[in-house]
């Protein structure tokens, strides 16, 4: 798995907004369930470049990918 259980709820939440979050929390949840990465671009909406670039930043900075406003302080603390 590759979330954890409050950032998975996050980015269930982000994934139900606006694009470009939704999609790219959708490609979170895609990866998090066992897909591909080619079957996340098909969920999300994303290029196969674009996924890999979202899946390295979350591998890198976690939710602090999205911007603040998308992140309740105190779901992630």
């Amino acid at each position: 798995m590759l979330l954890e259980a409050q950032e998975r709820r996050l980015c269930e939440e982000i994934a139900a907004g606006q694009a470009p979050y939704s999609q790219r929390a959708s490609a979170l949840l895609a990866l998090d369930r066992g897909a591909t990465q080619a079957a996340a671009t098909q969920e999300s909406g994303l290029t196969i470049g674009q996924v890999r670039y979202w899946l390295r930043k979350f591998r890198k900075i976690r939710m602090d990918m999205f911007p603040d406003e998308l992140l309740p302080q105190s779901e992630l603390e």
